[in-house]
């Protein structure tokens, strides 16, 4: 019988977990900031990251095909060494959310109790599931690094989400005010704004590599606090601001796009681009490879995450995400991106419709 090296793995993992979390100075500074009372939820952010990218590298130093039996993931060794990892990620960054809303709640004089966020079990479920499906580990070893540090985030977003809606039914009216930074890039700029509870979308919680915008938090009372330096601002003038800020940018962007591409006013152009679960989107590397596209799956799924805008082709079939790097074509119906290609192969259309985009930036 095969030795179990589930409980050595885990121990493995667990050490070196502790150890770099323990060695990271910064998150050392931001879990201080948090525990004082001091931080916002950027700051919450960043430790989830701090958090999330100690446990990949963890998982990366300990797991290989050549440290698992026959070279796989099996789900029982998944189950007891990825998913208490994971758990403890989950406990160590909630903790850190719940703080820092409980600091917010104080400081705009709300008795409410700040809103526990529970496991993700889907996302949880969805890892597992990915690793231990594969006949060859190191075919999926991506899985638990950028997409744990995507786990370790989200539990920061939910957190905003589920206190936001519970001040909402609460009867107050909870708003979240997204400021793009001087010289932003345009998807950011597009979902700056303000929202109030409930029409708060998804995409103002959303944050790319680097992006440095300002997320605040309003409790509705007239006042706001900027979650990065903790000042109470008026709402009314920079209302004003952001309204102007979302009636420039509507439609002259994507009717310059169309214009480029040619489109008829059938298709539909997203700016931002349309949301997409890149983790559990599929590959269609045969065919990518087959069209001579030197593409993996890593670099398509990059060019998706980092699209400035997409078009919906074939009655929505179909959607084309178009980035500075590169563009990809998912197949909505499949959920698995059908054809990529880098930007040295844009033709002179695709070319003159990122330029829409990219000459806002200058």
């Amino acid at each position: 019988m095969a030795d179990d090296i589930a409980p050595a793995l885990l121990e493995a993992i667990r050490k070196d977990f502790e150890a770099n979390l323990g060695g990271s100075k910064r998150a050392a500074q931001l879990l201080e900031a948090i525990r004082a009372g001091t931080a916002g939820y950027p700051v919450a952010s960043e430790y989830a990251e701090e958090v999330g990218k100690a446990l990949a590298d963890a998982f990366r130093a300990n797991l290989s095909s050549s440290a698992l039996p026959n070279g796989r993931m099996y789900w029982n060794i998944a189950e007891r060494v990825l998913r208490p990892m994971l758990e403890r990620d989950h406990a160590l960054v909630a903790e850190a959310a719940q703080t820092v809303q409980q600091a917010l709640n104080t400081a705009a004089g709300l008795g409410l109790k700040p809103q526990a966020v529970p496991l993700n079990e889907s996302m949880v479920n969805g890892l597992l599931n990915k690793v231990s499906a594969a006949p060859d580990f190191d075919k999926v070893a991506w899985v638990l690094n950028e997409p744990v540090l995507t786990f370790s985030r989200a539990i920061v977003d939910e957190s905003i989400r589920r206190n936001v809606d519970f001040q909402g039914k609460s009867g107050l009216r909870p708003r979240i005010i997204r400021t793009a930074e001087s010289g932003a890039c345009p998807w950011c700029r597009a979902v700056a704004g303000t929202f109030e509870y409930p029409d708060v979308p998804d995409n103002v919680y959303r944050r790319h590599e680097r992006c440095r915008c300002i997320v605040e938090y309003d409790p509705g009372s007239g006042r706001r606090q900027n979650v990065y330096t903790k000042q109470w601002t008026d709402a009314v003038e920079r209302d004003k601001i952001e309204a102007r800020k979302r009636l420039v940018q509507a439609g002259e962007q994507k009717e310059s796009i169309r214009k480029a591409l040619k489109l008829p006013s059938s298709k539909q152009i997203s700016i931002p681009a349309k949301q997409v679960d890149v983790e559990s989107i599929g590959f269609d590397a045969k065919h990518i490879a087959e069209s001579g596209h030197p593409v993996v799956r890593e670099s398509a799924v990059r060019w998706i995450e980092e699209s400035l805008f997409s078009v919906d082709v074939w009655d929505g079939r179909y959607t084309r995400f178009f980035s500075k790097q590169g563009a990809a074509y998912v197949d909505n119906a499949g959920n698995f991106i059908r054809t990529a290609y880098p930007e040295s192969e844009f033709t002179e259309s695709v070319r003159k419709a990122i330029e829409v985009m990219t000459d806002v930036e200058d």
